[in-house]
């Protein structure tokens, strides 16, 4: 007797196996080739469609055996000073790779480097002075730093 997961298996949608009938295979598969999805819940196999998504709510999610409608709501004040230290810690790191290029083209006496070592190390200083982490390893912006100008922008200004 065929398992309802090894027919979901191929459909990326695993859940524990449910033996099912030769019949009920054949229902699934058509059901499944017709566009439709094949859910386990409590024990039974489901065939279902997703549903439209509903203007104001984010697309619908199969939750506890049915389809789920999530309301979209706006981000607060938090999750986007949240959102703002995570975007800024990642532009830190790429910061500090483009620092390590230029130190590194310094002490080699490259003569592509670009402004002096010591202003680089000034702004990785700075760099690590903007952002930190606290102790579950989310990003946040120091109190009272500024976003560091780098060297290249700072020779532009002049």
């Amino acid at each position: 007797m065929p398992y309802a997961s090894e027919m979901i298996v191929s459909y990326k949608d695993i859940e524990r196996g449910v033996p099912i009938s030769d019949e009920e295979y054949d229902r699934a598969r058509e059901h499944l080739i017709n566009g439709g999805m094949v859910k386990v819940h409590g024990g039974k196999m489901i065939l279902t469609s997703k549903p439209e998504k509903l203007d104001g709510h984010l697309d619908p999610v199969w939750q506890n055996g049915e389809w789920y409608h999530e309301p979209e709501t706006e981000p607060t004040p938090e999750e986007l000073a949240q959102q703002h230290a995570r975007e800024e810690n990642y532009w830190v790191k790429a910061e500090l790779e483009n620092v390590e290029v230029q130190l590194m083209l310094h002490w080699t006496s490259d003569p592509r480097a670009k402004a002096t070592a010591d202003a680089w190390s000034q702004y990785a200083q700075q760099l690590r002075n903007y952002t930190s982490t606290d102790e579950d390893g989310n990003p946040y912006i120091r109190d009272g730093e500024t976003r560091p100008i780098s060297p290249l922008d700072a020779e532009a200004a002049e």
